[in-house]
């Protein structure tokens, strides 16, 4: 996720972006399509927040499953 262009829009709308990231994908995936996929989620919780301001938290995990 580029943060030179999605910092900016979250300013533009008084909206404080906080990242965290703890995850180790570690099979194949669609690095374009998991980008897109942030991406949507970044702009929809600016969008949301675009009267007022706020805090946008995005943590990524990745969760083991149990056998």
């Amino acid at each position: 996720m580029s943060k030179t262009l999605l910092l900016p829009y979250a300013s533009m709308h008084q909206v404080d972006v906080q990242y965290a990231f703890h995850n180790s994908l570690s099979f194949k995936y669609d690095k374009n399509q998991i980008q897109q996929c942030l991406i949507n989620l970044y702009k929809n919780g600016v969008e949301a927040m675009k009267e007022k301001g706020g805090a946008l938290s995005i943590v990524f995990r990745s969760k083991r499953k149990k056998l």
